[in-house]
């Protein structure tokens, strides 16, 4: 039997993470708009998601980045 420790699972929220932390401003506007409207459609995950970016303001500011991306292709498409 093993003794070494192994690693946590990988829990929904983790997964979350990686999603929205993943996004790029160089990625399709369509891509990442599909990508926060699925994100956000999960209330509690993206509630503690935005709670967490106020420790991290290098996140908060990728993410920003993100929507002003999808904002400003999506408003001059109209």
């Amino acid at each position: 039997m093993s003794t070494a420790a192994q690693p946590p699972p990988i829990d929904d929220y983790t997964i979350f993470i990686a999603r929205l932390d993943g996004l790029r401003v160089d990625q399709d506007p369509d891509d990442l708009s599909n990508a926060l409207r699925a994100a956000f459609n999960e209330p509690e995950l993206s509630d503690r998601y935005i709670s967490s970016l106020g420790k991290d303001t290098e996140r908060a500011k990728a993410l920003l980045e993100v929507f002003d991306k999808v904002r400003s292709v999506k408003c001059a498409a109209q």
